[in-house]
């Protein structure tokens, strides 16, 4: 049996292309591939509850924000050869994660997975798998190291108190504001 998916679809259209599915009697999307990390999470407001909903397979990618999750860079200085130095591509990466901001974070996540006794790029995929609504992570590497890093991933849990400081990290540098539809969501639960 084959299936299809949607890459970097918002939740309007995939709920949109899930209702034309469902009208014409058509194959549906199955599975969605989106970005993810912990300095990206956006897919939270209203495309993880839709997934959740329709089970709709939901793969994220970019696990570790170009390699800002990674520790390897520090902040006011040139970055490290890799995907920030490679071209065109090494220009969107800088405009998306390269801000004062997000290495503040990403000190604050060091300090977590140190605490927690692994690295950095395994507590960043740990945390992403710690959400049941996430069906797998595609995670660009270069190395069998990286690989070997990666996939220890698969087994750290964290605890509840090491998640709430990831959301206290992301409400400190992307301040919670008014939104209706969260708004209303919560209303509802």
């Amino acid at each position: 049996m084959r299936y299809i998916g949607c890459s970097n679809f918002t939740a309007w259209e995939l709920a949109k292309a899930l209702g034309i599915s469902e009208r014409y009697n058509l194959a549906r999307f199955q599975c969605i591939q989106s970005p993810y990390n912990l300095l990206t999470r956006d897919i939270e407001w209203e495309l993880v509850g839709l997934c959740e909903s329709e089970k709709v397979s939901l793969s994220v990618y970019n696990p570790l924000a170009g390699e800002m999750l990674t520790g390897r860079h520090e902040f006011g200085k040139p970055p490290a050869e890799g995907r920030f130095t490679m071209g065109d591509i090494g220009e969107r990466y800088m405009e998306r994660y390269w801000s004062e901001m997000n290495f503040k974070a990403v000190d604050e996540f060091k300090k977590l997975a140190k605490k927690h006794g692994c690295t950095l790029p395994q507590f960043a995929i740990a945390w992403i798998l710690n959400n049941p609504t996430i069906t797998s992570v595609l995670s660009g590497l270069t190395t069998m190291e990286q690989l070997k890093e990666n996939a220890a991933a698969v087994d750290i849990i964290l605890t509840d108190e090491e998640i709430k400081v990831c959301d206290d990290v992301w409400a400190w540098f992307r301040p919670p504001r008014y939104f209706y539809a969260r708004d209303m969501r919560i209303r509802r639960d």
